[in-house]
């Protein structure tokens, strides 16, 4: 029987490590070291990309919405542009519809809905449409 190099003590009790037992524990640890790097390096976008404040946004990056037909929950997936300000763009589209049917004819007449201002305009501008063909 081998004599211990070291003493350990683990919650008031003697835990005896041997050579063998601390080169064991070294080599685990490296192994769990090297798979960290090793994963780490492979999902490199969880590094790279900056976590998204509202992941509810979808990326509109072809699509288009249209504030006179688009219903509250198209209207949220827009930048800036949450459950009051959604729903104040259709109360108002609706109060404001005249017989051509469009309360908005371009990005500033939504800058008449309360809430609404240059800064959500131009935020929202380019995921914006205004289909002129509306009865």
């Amino acid at each position: 029987m081998t004599k211990p190099d070291q003493t350990f003590h683990l919650m008031g009790r003697s835990v005896l490590w041997n050579r063998s037992d601390r080169l064991a524990v070294t080599v685990l640890i490296g192994i769990w070291g090297i798979y960290l790097i090793c994963y780490a390096a492979t999902h490199t976008e969880m590094l790279t990309r900056p976590p998204s404040i509202n992941s509810s946004k979808v990326r509109l990056v072809g699509e288009k919405i249209d504030p006179n037909t688009a219903s509250p929950a198209s209207l949220r997936r827009l930048p800036m542009i949450g459950p009051a300000k959604a729903e104040a763009i259709v109360v108002y589209r609706r109060a404001h519809q005249g017989q051509s049917g469009s309360a908005f004819k371009s990005e500033k007449d939504l800058e008449k809905v309360s809430g609404i201002g240059p800064e959500t305009i131009e935020r929202i501008s380019r995921h914006l449409v205004f289909d002129e063909r509306q009865p």
